[in-house]
């Protein structure tokens, strides 16, 4: 097997034909022409050395080959959703990590209430808080979440 060049257009493509199950059905869904969405499906083809599926009167039947890229055709393009919306968020502040530094004098005056609520609201994960010294009960603080 050669390097293969398959891309993120070409799995779509290929899943839009999979659910369609007419490749004149899928062009029209993506708002394409027919023959380019054809000529992707030979490339993707070619890329893999397979056929993917066979053309019949009623439409198209995936091969075992095309069976198992549709499996991970799937998860790679919900992996892609997923990346794209987590560097958005990050992006806007809605994920991330804040480090937060005090000496222990000044941990009282810290508002705490603050920035749980902050990140209830913004986070929604756990805070990660690392202690140095004595808590008011007198016991050593470490590392814990709360």
């Amino acid at each position: 097997m050669r390097g293969v060049l398959v891309n993120l257009k070409q799995l779509q493509y290929f899943i839009a034909v999979v659910e369609e199950k007419q490749i004149t059905a899928a062009a029209k869904k993506l708002n394409i022409a027919q023959p380019p969405l054809s000529y992707q499906l030979k490339q993707l083809e070619e890329e893999l050395e397979t056929k993917l599926f066979t053309r019949t009167a009623h439409g198209i039947v995936l091969t075992d080959a095309g069976m198992m890229l549709e499996k991970y055709a799937r998860k790679i393009l919900d992996l892609t959703t997923v990346a794209e919306e987590k560097v958005k968020k990050t992006t806007k502040g809605e994920l991330g990590k804040i480090s937060l530094g005090t000496v222990s004098s000044s941990a009282a005056a810290l508002p705490i209430g603050k920035l749980k609520e902050f990140n209830v609201a913004k986070l929604k994960n756990k805070v990660p808080r690392r202690g140095y010294g004595r808590n008011k009960q007198g016991l050593r603080n470490t590392d814990r979440c709360k």
